[in-house]
C-alpha cells in the first residue's frame, strides 16, 4: 500500500533516510555529533538515531504532514541487526 493511503503509517519516523556520513558532515548542533558518535562506538549497538527539527516552510504543514510534530526521528540499522533490534 502506498504511503500516502496507509493511516497506520508513523510520520515521524524515518528509516535510513539519511546516510550517517550526511548527517555528520552538514551543519549539525555539536550535540547531535556527540550522540552519534558516542552510539557508533558502542559495539554491542545495532543502530543510530538523531533528531532533526523540521524545515520552516515543513512547520505550516506539520498537522499534516507530520502528526503535529516538529521534529522528526531518524534511525539507522546496521546490515547485521534483526528484528528484536
Amino acid at each position: 500500500m502506498p504511503d500516502f493511503l496507509n493511516s497506520q503509517r508513523c510520520k515521524y519516523i524515518r528509516f535510513g533516510d539519511f546516510a550517517l556520513i550526511d548527517t555528520l558532515t552538514r551543519d549539525c548542533d555539536d550535540a547531535t555529533i556527540q550522540s552519534l558518535m558516542l552510539q557508533l562506538h558502542k559495539e554491542s549497538r545495532k543502530f543510530t538515531y538523531h533528531v532533526r527539527k523540521l524545515t520552516s516552510w515543513r512547520k505550516y504543514c506539520k498537522s499534516i504532514s507530520n502528526d503535529g510534530r516538529d521534529y522528526i526521528i531518524h534511525i539507522n540499522m546496521h546490515k547485521d541487526s534483526s528484528n528484536h533490534d
